[in-house]
Formats: structure tokens, sequence, C-alpha cells
């Protein structure tokens, strides 16, 4: 492999402070929901709340990861990368730091939405910095980089590989989450270039994807403190082995758009994307998917 070549006058050493640089301030921002997700029973204990706030942590984090990049991308077009970067970082850790002193959920939660708005900056001014310093197939290797650093901060965050049930059960969410990643990858292939649809269609078959992972973590939100944890998986499961038959054979009987969208959709829906990963504080961190598959308890003990 080719060493990287930057596009701008700056030293090789540079180059690389740059970039790790970049993935740190993405590791961090990652960590901010990885790390406090697993965490948020205690939260809302110590701030006597009720358990259905556990969810708004990370649905606060990811909406002002998104709520104000329209404006920051034309700020660092005007201004720069490099000052709306370190602002970036200055405003997302100031907001981190101010939690420490939160005494209330509703403030708490305000915090969550301040600090998603360091997320944006990752995604509005760090990616586009790279494509600006670096060839295009340099870029693309520095973006999947990136890349692996969000995947992997979910082990990162809570307990640093120290609990073998929390690894059991990442590696098991990174397995039913896979049919996900390979629809986002592969369905510009499938359904733009194979099927010949435009981009408008293309994007309209997505709604009922997508719609099935917000429908099923609105549904989870609802029901999250009436069943146990364990009953909240295996119910999950029906849904998204149901979507995963449908898929299955509409490959091999009729392999059409509507049939592999219809399966897809009920496959997310019973995903509960985030709901899962963390809005129930860690589901299978705390039940490897075996376990509860296995129709176990929490505390060890076989249900009836």
């Amino acid at each position: 492999m080719s060493a990287m070549k930057p596009l701008l006058y700056i030293t090789p050493l540079r180059a690389l402070l740059f970039g790790l640089t970049l993935a740190l301030f993405e590791l961090l921002t990652y960590l901010a929901s990885d790390a406090v997700m697993p965490a948020m029973p205690v939260v809302v204990g110590d701030l006597q709340a009720s358990p259905e706030y556990i969810p708004h942590a990370l649905n606060l984090y990811l909406l002002g990861g998104v709520l104000l990049q329209w404006l920051i991308g034309p700020l660092a077009d005007r201004y720069g990368r490099r000052p709306l970067l370190l602002a970036g970082c200055v405003f997302f850790g100031g907001a981190c730091l101010a939690t420490f002193w939160a005494q209330d959920i509703g403030v708490f939660n305000l915090l969550r939405l301040l600090q998603g708005i360091g997320l944006g900056f990752v995604v509005t001014v760090s990616y586009p910095a790279l494509n600006e310093a670096f060839s295009e197939a340099d870029a693309v290797r520095m973006m999947a980089l990136l890349a692996n650093i969000a995947l992997l901060s979910p082990l990162l965050g809570p307990l640093l590989l120290g609990n073998r049930r929390f690894v059991a059960g990442s590696a098991a969410l990174g397995l039913v989450g896979l049919p996900l990643i390979g629809w986002i990858g592969l369905s510009p292939v499938l359904l733009i270039h194979d099927e010949g649809l435009s981009t408008m269609e293309y994007a309209l078959w997505q709604l009922p994807v997508f719609g099935g992972l917000i429908l099923g973590n609105l549904i989870i939100n609802r029901i999250a403190d009436r069943y146990p944890l364990p009953a909240l998986v295996r119910g999950a499961l029906w849904p998204y082995l149901a979507g995963l038959s449908l898929m299955a054979l509409a490959t091999w009987l009729w392999p059409t758009v509507t049939s592999v969208v219809s399966g897809m959709s009920l496959y997310a829906l019973g995903l509960m994307h985030f709901a899962l990963a963390a809005g129930v504080a860690g589901a299978l961190a705390l039940w490897p998917l075996w376990f509860v598959v296995g129709g176990r308890s929490g505390d060890g003990t076989a249900t009836q």
C-alpha cells in the first residue's frame, strides 16, 4: 500500500497528526454516546427521573448531530475548517463537562442535545477537510479508518473490554445489525444499477426500511418500562427473523423490489436499531443474544 500524499503543502508528519487528531475527536464524540448509555439507569436514578427518559439521552444526542449541520457547513466555508473544528471541540468539551453539575433530567437532556451538536462538527467539518487535504483514494482510506473508530467505540466506551458478557453482547448486537449494514452498502447497486431506478425512486423505497427503525424505536420507548428487558429483546426477534425469512424466500422465489423491501422493513422493525443498541441501556450488553433467546431471565434462572 503506497504512502498517503497530502494535496496541501504540509509535511507527512503533520498530515499524520492531522488524521490522528480527527480520529481522536471522532472517538470522543462517539464515546459520548457509547460510554453514557450503559450508565443511564444510574443517571436517571440519581436524578430521580423515570426510566422512560433513558432513550432520550441517545435520541437528543443524535438530533443534536444533525440540528446545525446546515449552519456549520457554510460557516466552515467562510471562516475555514480549523476555526470551526476547534470551536466544535471547545463546545463539545464544555457541554460534556457541564453534565457533572446537572441536577435535573431536563438540564441533562439539554446538555445531551448540545453534545450532539459537537458530533455534527465531525460530519460537517472533518470529512470535507479530509477530502481537501488528501487525494480521493487516500481520503476514502482515511474515512474508512474513522468509520472503524465509530464501530469500535461501543467496545471501548463502557467497560474497555473488561467484561466478557458485555463483549459477547456487543458481538451479538453487531451480528444482528449486519443485514442493515449490507442493505445500506448494497441497495444503491441493487436498486439503481441493477433495477434501473431513479434517485428519487431509490429514496422512496428506503422510506419503509428506515421508517421501520423509527417505528421500532417509538414502540420500545412506550413499552420499555412495562416489560422486563429479556422479554423486549425476545419480542423484537420475531419480526426480525420473519423479515429475514421473507427476504430469503424473496431472493429465491420472487426476487422483486417490493418483496425484498417488505422483508427488510419487517426486519428493521424488529431490529429497533438504536433502541436495542443504546436506548434501553445496553440490553445485549447485559443479556447476550443466545442467553436471551434461550429463555433465561437476567438472574440466570430459566423461565417456565
